[in-house]
């Protein structure tokens, strides 16, 4: 399906978005460009509509700083994941990507 996303500062018209279901309640996903953040952070307001049908409005007050503390929780993800004394957290049996067709059960060890 095409979405179109309005932001203070900028559009997305027509943008493609994925419909999903799950638990009686429908919504989407979709993708954006890395600096999506940015302008979502800078936005006072994100409206989101199908054409002429209204999907969603948001009030984006305080969503500056909910991405500047997201940007610092990944920063030290990051930072984390260069340590060496690290342990692996994704466990042996769980594929790379579990979705693929061609995923396999590993066997546990």
């Amino acid at each position: 399906m095409k979405l179109d996303f309005r932001l203070s500062g900028g559009s997305y018209p027509k943008h493609f978005a994925v419909g999903i279901a799950s638990d009686g309640k429908q919504g989407f996903v979709t993708s954006f460009e890395p600096q999506f953040p940015t302008y979502f952070a800078t936005s006072r307001l994100l409206e989101i509509t199908r054409g002429e049908v209204p999907v969603e409005r948001l009030d984006l007050a305080g969503s500056g700083a909910a991405i500047a503390a997201l940007r610092r929780c990944v920063a030290e993800q990051r930072a984390q994941a260069k340590g060496a004394d690290r342990p692996d957290v994704r466990a042996d049996d769980i594929p790379v990507d579990p979705f693929a067709p061609s995923a396999k059960a590993k066997r546990k060890k």
